[in-house]
C-alpha cells in the first residue's frame, strides 16, 4: 500500500455537481489499496478536513470563482499554490503526488514538495495552459506570458509522467519536454451509473418533442450563446433545447434566451440531476467557442451524453468532432451552418430509427473506448510504475 498526496484545487464529489474524474481516479486508487490525502479548495472561512467516499479530504480556504476578474481569478491561483505547500509540509511524507490541472499552478506546491520528499510526481494535464488563456485573450501582459510558460516548462521538467487528456494536449506537452514519458488518458464514461433511455418514443410533436441537452460550463470558451442561433432556426419544429448551466455568462444568456419558448433552463445540480436530465432527452450539445486551441478539449458532458447512449451535436472540429463522425453517434454544426440544423432534424423525424442508431453508436463508444474502469486501471498502470522507482 502506498499514501498518495494528490492536489486538485476544484475537486468534486457526484453530490456537488461539476468533473468528478479525480473522485473515480482517487476511489480506484483506494480500492486498489492506497491511501490518498486529497488537498482542494473550498469557499468556507478555514481549513476543513472531511472523509469522503474513503477519501480523506483536506480544504483550503481559497475562495474562486468563474465570475471573477483574471487578475483576481491568478490571485486564488497562487493563494492556493502557496497553501497547499504549506499545508501539505505537515502531513505524513507520501510516497507518491499526482496534482492535477487546471490551473497549471496546482503544478506548484507539487515541483516543491518532490523535492522537499523526494518522491515521485505525476501531473495530469486537464488544458493547455497558458497556451489556452493567451490564446483567448484572457491573458494580455507579455510579462505574465512569458512567466507562466516558463511555470509550464519547469513543471514538466520536474514531473516523472505527464497524464494528458486528448492527443492534442499529449502533443502540447511533448512539443514543450520531448523527454517526459507522455500518457493519453481522456476523461471518463461511466457506464455503469448512464444507462440509455429512449424517452417518449420516436413520434416527435409539441407535445413530444425532441429534446436536446446542455449540461455544464457557461464560461467564456463555452459558446452556449450558440443555442440561442440554433433554437431560432427551429422554432417551428418540434425541439426543445434543455441547459443546465453554470458560469459567468450565464445571467446574460438567461436574459438573451427569456423570448425563445423552445430553450428551457434547468438548476445546476449533482450528477444525479445530469443522469436524470439525459434520461429525458435525445441529443447531448457539446459547444466551444471557435478557436483551434479548444480543439483539444476533453469534456466531461461528451462522455457522460456517450455513457447515457445520446446522440452529438458538436460545433466545433477537433478530436471529438472526429470520434462522433467516425463513430456515426452524432451531428457536426458550425458556426454560420445553424440552418443546417432544420434540414438534419426535418430528415429525423421522418427517418427516427436513424437516431437509435446514433444513440446506439454512443453507447458502443463508451464501452469500447472511454469505459471509466478501464481508463481508471490505466491510471494506476502509471501510478505502479512511479512507485515501482521507489520500491
Amino acid at each position: 500500500m502506498a499514501r498518495i498526496l494528490y492536489i486538485h484545487q476544484y475537486f468534486k464529489t457526484p453530490e456537488e455537481g461539476g468533473s468528478i474524474r479525480s473522485w473515480y481516479i482517487a476511489r480506484a486508487m483506494i480500492k486498489e489499496g492506497h491511501e490518498v490525502e486529497m488537498v482542494t479548495a473550498w469557499d468556507g472561512p478555514g481549513t476543513k478536513i472531511s472523509e469522503r467516499d474513503g477519501i480523506r479530504v483536506h480544504y483550503l480556504p481559497v475562495a474562486y470563482d468563474q465570475a471573477m476578474g483574471t487578475m483576481r481569478r491568478l490571485w486564488a491561483f497562487w493563494r492556493f499554490a502557496r497553501q497547499a505547500r504549506h499545508y501539505a509540509q505537515r502531513l505524513h511524507a507520501p510516497d507518491l503526488i499526482y496534482a492535477t490541472s487546471t490551473p497549471l499552478s496546482v503544478g506548484i506546491p507539487a515541483r516543491k514538495l518532490k523535492k522537499y520528499w523526494g518522491v515521485p510526481f505525476i501531473f495530469e494535464v486537464r488544458d493547455l495552459w497558458p497556451e489556452a488563456p493567451i490564446r483567448l485573450g484572457v491573458i494580455r501582459w507579455q510579462w505574465l506570458q512569458k512567466e507562466l510558460y516558463e511555470l509550464e516548462r519547469s513543471i514538466y521538467a520536474n514531473a516523472d509522467a505527464v497524464i494528458a487528456l486528448s492527443p492534442q494536449m499529449a502533443e502540447g506537452v511533448r512539443a514543450v519536454n520531448e523527454s517526459v514519458p507522455v500518457h493519453m488518458i481522456p476523461n471518463m464514461a461511466d457506464t455503469e451509473y448512464f444507462q440509455p433511455t429512449q424517452p417518449g418514443g420516436l413520434s416527435f410533436t409539441r407535445e413530444n418533442p425532441l429534446r436536446i441537452a446542455y449540461t455544464g460550463a457557461a464560461g467564456y470558451s463555452n459558446d452556449i450563446a450558440y443555442i440561442c442561433s440554433l433554437a431560432a432556426n427551429v422554432q417551428h419544429l418540434p425541439v426543445q433545447f434543455d441547459i443546465m448551466a453554470t458560469g459567468a455568462e450565464l445571467p446574460f444568456l438567461r436574459k438573451r434566451t427569456a423570448d425563445i419558448p423552445s430553450i428551457c433552463w434547468h438548476p445546476y445540480g449533482s450528477k444525479e440531476k445530469v443522469r436524470s436530465l439525459l434520461g429525458v432527452c435525445h441529443f447531448s450539445m457539446v459547444l466551444f467557442r471557435q478557436n483551434t486551441i479548444l480543439k483539444s478539449n476533453s469534456p466531461n458532458k461528451f462522455f457522460d451524453a456517450l455513457a447515457a447512449g445520446k446522440a452529438i451535436l458538436v460545433n466545433i472540429p477537433g478530436w471529438v468532432c472526429d470520434l462522433v463522425g467516425d463513430s456515426q453517434c452524432g451531428w457536426y454544426i458550425p458556426r454560420g451552418e445553424e440552418d443546417r440544423l432544420e434540414e438534419k432534424i426535418r430528415h429525423l423525424i421522418g427517418n427516427p430509427d436513424e437516431l437509435s442508431s446514433m444513440q446506439a453508436a454512443s453507447r458502443a463508444l463508451a464501452i469500447d473506448r472511454f469505459d471509466r474502469e478501464q481508463l481508471c486501471n490505466q491510471v494506476l498502470e502509471v501510478v505502479s510504475q512511479q512507485l515501482l522507482k521507489t520500491s
